[in-house]
């Protein structure tokens, strides 16, 4: 198929994402903890006086669109694990109490 200009062969490829974008609005909010009466965030967890925030909120974030997709919610929720992060990416990070860093672990960070 041949278009005569690079506007007309943008129009056809982009006329189903227009399309859709007029049938859709975004939600003026959007809650994980109460959807439709349902929650899919897990209770706030402690991290305790260690600077491991970068694994609690990307395990929490990771876990709230986990649960929401699978529509797991309640106490059915999955839970993952801050630990096995801080375990194997502990290592990269200097400033850690011995006990948080992971020392040891796989080299994760590698493989991200």
């Amino acid at each position: 198929m041949k278009f005569a200009t690079k506007n007309a062969y943008l129009a056809l490829l982009l006329s189903p994402l227009l399309l859709q974008a007029d049938i859709y609005t975004n939600p003026s909010t959007f809650d994980l903890r109460n959807v439709d009466g349902k929650s899919y965030i897990n209770d706030v967890k402690d991290q305790s006086p260690y600077g491991t925030c970068y694994s609690f909120g990307a395990t929490s974030a990771a876990e709230g669109s986990y649960n929401y997709t699978m529509n797991l919610y309640g106490k059915n929720r999955s839970s993952f694990s801050e630990t096995f992060i801080i375990w194997s990416l502990g290592q990269k990070y200097e400033g850690f109490p011995m006990d948080s860093k992971g020392d040891g672990g796989l080299n994760t960070y590698d493989y991200l």
